[in-house]
């Protein structure tokens, strides 16, 4: 009499081989996400500033001047309210990683006009940074009276 052993499942090796083919598929998935989840908020940023930038041509139209940050670094919320107040822009952006990070503007010194910095974090490498004064490494747009705008970082 003849017995078969019947062969009921997998081996071990086939169930590993699967759990290793699983795990890199996971890996790179997870790579790809969190690169398009930065890309993603680095584009955001950059439309808040332009849009911010929008805001303070439209303010320096009305009034000749740029809002005077007291010669330093200070948040959005701290010194760009007038935009938000006298209409020129619905609400102040916040930065998606916001409190981590946040919007910085540098204005006019004293009240002069000729020019501000609007800054903020990116999280992914890029050729557009150069400087703008003394953050980094941070992306800007700076306002020169009578001049193009310009992407500064380091």
């Amino acid at each position: 009499m003849s017995h078969k052993k019947l062969r009921n499942g997998f081996t071990f090796i086939e169930v590993l081989v699967v759990a290793v083919i699983i795990g890199i598929l996971v890996a790179v998935g997870m790579v790809s996400y969190v690169t398009a989840s930065r890309n993603s908020r680095d584009t955001k940023r950059k439309s808040d500033l332009q849009n911010v930038r929008q805001a303070l041509e439209m303010y320096r139209a009305d009034t000749g001047t740029y809002p005077n940050s007291s010669g330093d670094w200070r948040t959005f919320d701290t010194v760009l309210g007038a935009l938000v107040t006298q209409n020129y822009i619905s609400s102040l952006p916040k930065d998606p990683k916001s409190p981590a990070y946040e919007y910085y503007y540098y204005g006019a010194l004293n009240g002069a006009s000729w020019a501000y910095c609007l800054s903020t974090y990116i999280e992914v490498e890029s050729n557009e940074l150069q400087e703008c004064w003394t953050r980094s490494p941070f992306w800007h747009y700076t306002g020169y009276e009578n001049e193009s705008y310009e992407l500064f970082g380091s």
